[in-house]
């Protein structure tokens, strides 16, 4: 079988995120996501927690429509009618299909 990934055990979890973390954190959405990606990419456990749980507090309490909001989202049927002509059939045809009264991201990747 497959061997299981080493826990590192120095990494508490996190319950609260610190007030100097937070407002270090104050920035917009594509700057704490880039600094998601640069966390685990330098493998730095303790600002992905840190990260992770800022994230978790922006969508805590949310409803569906208030995260599409939040995160800029929209309803992928929404995105699909609002897509026409061939440049977008072959956008489409290259993502994953999603279940309907899912989400996805109107930013273009």
């Amino acid at each position: 079988g497959r061997a299981e990934a080493p826990v590192t055990p120095w990494v508490e979890e996190v319950d609260e995120v610190p007030a100097w973390d937070q407002e270090f954190l104050n920035v917009d959405q594509e700057i704490l996501f880039d600094l998601m990606l640069a966390a685990n990419f330098f493998n730095i456990p303790r600002l992905l927690e840190i990260l992770g749980k800022t994230v978790a507090n922006m969508i805590n309490g949310k409803t569906p429509e208030e995260l599409a909001i939040t995160f800029n989202l929209t309803m992928a049927e929404e995105k699909e009618d609002e897509d026409e002509g061939p440049r977008a059939c072959a956008r489409s045809s290259r993502r994953r299909p999603l279940r309907p009264g899912t989400y996805r991201s109107t930013k273009n990747f």
